[in-house]
């Protein structure tokens, strides 16, 4: 693509969790957790804009591994249902090569439905966790999520 042609966004975004400007503790944990990567999720709650999908895809890369992407419009059963059988079930690469883990990041969790973060939170607990992936959430808030919990 044309770098002229890239919106200011992309151009201008953070590529490495190294290169975010702030966030200390965050970077740090963050880091750390890329230097020895497990199963595992996070989230990620902040103003929109501030960088939260950014830094979800600075992980992503630096796990070598391409993002499984879910926008909550996308959100439901369903689609939730299908994304986590791929995760269980097929392989993932980065590059033609095989990667180690699948890494689901799910922007703005707070406006799925609840049947959906129910479905989340049941392959998130310790009996149905998925072995090979790697879970990002973003939000603006928790109000919504504090229901379901």
């Amino acid at each position: 693509m044309n770098k002229r042609l890239l919106r200011l966004t992309e151009k201008y975004r953070p590529h490495k969790v190294e290169d975010f400007v702030g966030l200390p503790k965050i970077k740090a944990i963050v880091s750390n957790f890329l230097k020895n990567p497990y199963p595992a999720a996070f989230l990620f709650i902040g103003e929109p804009g501030i960088g939260k999908t950014a830094m979800a895809i600075a992980m992503a890369d630096a796990l070598h591994s391409q993002p499984l992407h879910l926008a909550s419009e996308t959100c439901n059963y369903d689609n939730l249902d299908k994304l986590l059988r791929e995760c269980e079930m097929c392989p993932t690469f980065w590059n033609g090569e095989y990667a180690k883990f699948h890494f689901v990041l799910i922007d703005e969790i707070d406006s799925t439905t609840q049947t959906a973060q129910r479905r989340l939170l049941a392959k998130l607990d310790a009996s149905e966790l998925i072995n090979n992936a790697v879970f990002v959430f973003t939000t603006n808030t928790i109000k919504s999520l504090e229901a379901v919990a």
